[in-house]
């Protein structure tokens, strides 16, 4: 007897293979040369170019988030009414979490902004990792070339 598609398993599997290549490809991409240099030396990384991964990277994001609202609105609406309805009546239970992880993405955000520290170490090593991959006897004769 055939099975009825499962739209549940393959959202979650979506999300799931999403994820690990979402992860993967901005570890690499963390790490990559920068462009300029990619280009020249013909950089690759598992038959990826930093374009190629660039592009994994983009298309998956945009397919997280496309199949993270099709998991919210299709298959979990009825329990995130229920949650909002819920807490419409009954108030907010959680607000210590609700105000600490609201302070903590501010500080997130506003960190990186301003580019203050350990925001900007992260972001300066990566930077050091990506000029790493230079040699100045490697470097095109002209930028981009």
């Amino acid at each position: 007897m055939k099975q009825k598609f499962s739209w549940k398993a393959f959202i979650s599997f979506g999300l799931t293979y999403s994820f690990i290549i979402i992860i993967i490809s901005g570890f690499v991409l963390y790490v990559s040369p920068p462009g300029r240099y990619a280009n020249w030396v013909n950089w690759k990384i598992l038959g990826f170019t930093k374009e190629g991964w660039q592009a994994l990277h983009t298309v998956f994001s945009y397919t997280f988030v496309l199949l993270s609202i099709f998991h919210l609105f299709t298959i979990n609406w009825r329990a995130f009414l229920s949650y909002l309805k819920t807490k419409k009546k009954t108030g907010l239970n959680k607000k210590r979490e609700f105000y600490i992880s609201t302070v903590l993405v501010l500080v997130f955000f506003f960190g990186i902004v301003f580019a203050v520290p350990p925001f900007k170490t992260v972001m300066d090593f990566g930077e050091y990792l990506t000029e790493s991959w230079e040699k100045a006897e490697e470097e095109p004769p002209i930028p981009h070339a």
